[in-house]
């Protein structure tokens, strides 16, 4: 029973001990994530102020859609905030679902701007003289993902909702997720931060950052769909409530794991290659300037380098909250197996619990036959009066 206890103990204080290190990678992040968007914004101003203004006199919905553009940047900023505010609430105190509803309507908002500014820009693109008859519906469902992943995830959190519609509000939240990241967002906007089109003649897209969360695309949808799977499972009740916190934990754990891969990957090889990376961007070319005379480029490599370490120190947090996980389920395991050598004394019947009857003279009702005291004036079952005696 002692070693029992000391596990126990050990593992309380690990959690402990895990928590504050988990705290570390949600400030690491949200500042990662602020410095990269914002050194994305004023990358993209430094170069817009280069691009000669008889550019944009012929293109008022280009314009349109970069105003929308940095209004989802500004909620981007917010994302990072959030990141951070929840980071140290789950240090402080129990972290529920209920804490993650400001941070999905926040980032919910950024990506839905962000289809609405694409969406700006392919309808400007189809109007001109020599349009290129883009189709609408890549950015029309860069649109439809953020609202639907925001309402199937309200539906998910109403406490009063069935089992069953959380299982298809957790249905839902993978379709939107398939939606934003491979129904919206083609392939070389995900390699090169631009849609196909950049080669139109004077046309400049909007620099999009390749994920909404800044990892590699691939794994960071894989992360989201575990997790989800879990909020499944704990929605159904696929297992015992004394284990299920646990087993949930070690989902989430691999979830974690495979997240900090994607964001390591992404964010440091992008660090190391900022040259590259911005080298693509069609606005660049449109400015007729080089890389190395983006002055404000080293903002989005400390961000990019921030969040790289954010990624280190999430793996690390995951792998540990993993094995904490591992063990408290084969804990909670050995403490349900019932002893062989202590059988459980049998449940004491209902007539074995009962106080014996006090010895007291009764009567019965000739209307309905109950049973009662015989100076009783009147049956307490049908309230007849009851005759004198």
């Amino acid at each position: 029973m002692n070693s029992l206890e000391e596990r126990k103990d050990s593992i309380s204080d690990l959690t402990v001990q895990s928590k504050k290190i988990g705290y570390y990678t949600g400030l690491t992040y949200g500042v990662g994530y602020f410095l990269t968007y914002l050194g994305v914004m004023l990358v993209f101003i430094e170069v817009l102020a280069h691009i000669p203004f008889d550019a944009w006199g012929d293109a008022p919905w280009l314009i349109a859609s970069l105003f929308v553009q940095i209004i989802g940047a500004i909620f981007a900023f917010g994302f990072g905030f959030m990141v951070i505010k929840n980071a140290k609430k789950a240090r402080d105190s129990e972290f529920r679902l209920e804490d993650l509803s400001p941070l999905v309507s926040v980032l919910s908002l950024m990506l839905l701007l962000q289809g609405v500014a694409y969406t700006i820009l392919v309808a400007g693109i189809n109007s001109t003289s020599s349009g290129a008859n883009l189709s609408l519906f890549s950015p029309i469902c860069g649109i439809i993902g953020p609202i639907l992943f925001l309402v199937s995830f309200r539906i998910y959190q109403m406490q009063t909702k069935a089992q069953e519609s959380k299982f298809i509000a957790a249905i839902l939240m993978i379709v939107s997720l398939v939606l934003i990241y491979f129904i919206s967002r083609n392939p070389l906007e995900m390699k090169y931060g631009y849609p196909p089109y950049y080669y139109y003649t004077r046309q400049m897209p909007v620099f999009i950052i390749p994920s909404p969360l800044i990892s590699e695309l691939t794994l960071e949808f894989i992360t989201l769909l575990v997790a989800l799977v879990c909020g499944i499972m704990f929605a159904l009740k696929v297992v015992e409530d004394k284990i299920q916190r646990s087993i949930t934990s070690i989902i989430l754990s691999v979830s974690g794991i495979i997240f900090s891969a994607g964001l390591m990957y992404f964010t440091f090889s992008n660090a190391s290659n900022i040259d590259d990376f911005l080298g693509n961007n069609a606005y660049i070319s449109a400015a007729t300037m080089s890389v190395s005379e983006i002055n404000t480029r080293w903002i989005l490599t400390i961000g990019f380098v921030i969040l790289g370490i954010a990624g280190i120190i999430a793996l690390i947090v995951s792998i540990i909250s993993l094995v904490f996980a591992a063990k408290e389920v084969s804990m909670q395991m050995v403490t349900v197996k019932p002893k062989p050598e202590a059988a459980a004394p049998p449940a004491p019947t209902k007539e074995a619990a009962a106080p014996p009857p006090e010895s007291v003279e009764v009567k019965y009702c000739p209307k309905c036959g109950a049973k009662m005291p015989k100076d009783a004036a009147y049956c307490p079952k049908c309230g007849q009066k009851q005759p004198k005696t």
